[in-house]
């Protein structure tokens, strides 16, 4: 079995014989692993109590301990045609998220739905799964998982939204979702379900796509007539123009750039000659 702390650890006051004590509760929560017998170790606790002496003025700290009382369980085996996946909860809701007023075709239709389980863990919940739904996709989003306490108990809860994305107009119709689990309260098989619904798809408002006009093909050239300029043949002159100004311009200043270092090489070296 798994052992782990469920909630915060709990404080309060208690009179027994006319003396005040302080209680302090911790919950865990058990979780078996298979059936059988199982023995639950007995709770022990080790600290330190302060004291004072009525004829000193100062306090000692007195070592305390307490030893509760082991339990022998017996767990019993998943029943014979148990729902699998195997989900045990007292109770388990299933609700479905407020659906749009006016949704179109081409528009995507996001849907949430809530798992609620009473006396389980959320990573014990099964992923919410949609079939698939004709007329339209379907995109699911990554499901959310919180753990709560209540009451002392564990209590789990799963969203996960969906985005349906309907092809056309018309009615789309969402499946009914189901999520099957053993009712420990009543020791029974059991079922949360969230009905299906109809929706009035509207036509979508997407505007249309315009064709891309197509160039008129150039018509054959004749061999035998002469060659005129063209817009292309003007452009690469003045390309290659405008190229040719840009060497010379890189030419001249690698120049200056050569003959300003050969003046400093000069200079440098005549600075540093020996004088005679």
């Amino acid at each position: 079995a798994s052992l782990q702390q469920l909630g915060e650890d709990q404080q309060s006051q208690t009179e027994i014989n006319g003396r005040r004590y302080g209680v302090f509760e911790r919950r865990y929560l058990l979780i078996p692993e298979q059936s059988g017998a199982m023995e639950l170790p007995a709770a022990q606790f080790r600290g330190g109590a302060q004291t004072s002496n009525a004829n000193s003025f100062f306090s000692r700290v007195q070592s305390v301990s307490a030893v509760g009382r082991s339990y022998q369980l017996e767990v019993r085996p998943q029943p014979a045609g148990a729902p699998q996946p195997w989900l045990a909860a007292r109770q388990l809701g299933l609700v479905r998220g407020e659906l749009p007023d006016t949704p179109r075709a081409g528009e995507p239709i996001l849907i949430e739905y809530t798992l609620t389980a009473d006396g389980a863990l959320a990573s014990q919940l099964p992923d919410l799964e949609l079939p698939p739904i004709t007329g339209a996709q379907v995109f699911p989003e990554p499901a959310q998982r919180q753990d709560g306490v209540v009451a002392g108990a564990p209590v789990a809860v799963l969203k996960r939204r969906f985005a349906i994305v309907p092809a056309q107009a018309g009615q789309l119709d969402l499946p009914v979702l189901r999520v099957r689990y053993w009712n420990t309260a009543t020791d029974r098989a059991d079922v949360a379900e969230v009905a299906g619904a109809t929706l009035d798809i509207g036509a979508g408002s997407a505007a249309p796509i315009n064709p891309v006009p197509m160039l008129s093909p150039a018509p054959a050239s004749d061999a035998s007539a002469p060659v005129t300029p063209t817009a292309i043949s003007a452009a690469d002159e003045a390309l290659r123009a405008e190229l040719t100004r840009w060497r010379w311009l890189s030419l001249l200043l690698g120049c200056g750039l050569l003959a300003s270092l050969l003046w400093g090489w000069r200079r440098q070296a005549a600075v540093l000659a020996p004088p005679t």
